[in-house]
């Protein structure tokens, strides 16, 4: 979830691996670094991303992308096609992506981030399927929250 200028992790599901990473539930991460943070600043006002990025970017890894015209271009990239990709960006031995979960008025309020250490995520092969397996799990809760709200608002039920 964002949380002001950064990326709130309310949940993880570990991997069945012996070898995972770390649980990230309640940690906050920087927007720019993360795969799920640039969806958040893709989908940001003009107003409210030019601001962010008058603010220093400090290198977490190698591959942090800290220059505010490269990080606009990759923005840019992420609204076209509607999910973000991290390549070691925040931390070297982790890659993720994320897609956008919607509210009920079109607004992103969330994401489903997938993510695993660079060497087996994702598998060889297997780019498109971790794709298209982290947005069609967005999609559902999209739709699901869509409906609850729907439902909220047809009920009269605000609590």
């Amino acid at each position: 979830m964002p949380d002001g200028d950064e990326v709130y992790y309310l949940d993880q599901i570990d991997s069945q691996h012996n070898l995972r990473l770390k649980d990230w539930t309640g940690h906050r991460l920087p927007l720019y670094a993360t795969s799920d943070g640039k969806l958040y600043l893709a989908h940001w006002p003009e107003s409210g991303l030019a601001h962010y990025l008058r603010r220093a970017l400090h290198p977490h890894s190698p591959n942090t992308i800290t220059d505010p015209e490269q990080l606009r271009a990759e923005l840019a990239q992420i609204r076209r096609a509607g999910y973000a990709w991290n390549q070691r960006e925040y931390d070297p031995d982790i890659v993720s992506v994320a897609a956008p979960i919607y509210n009920d008025t079109g607004q992103m309020v969330a994401a489903v981030c997938l993510f695993g250490p660079f060497f087996r995520f994702p598998a060889a092969g297997q780019r498109e399927e971790s794709l298209q397996a982290t947005v069609a799990t967005a999609q559902q809760i999209s739709a699901r929250l869509q409906l609850l709200n729907k439902q909220i608002i047809r009920n009269g039920n605000y609590t």
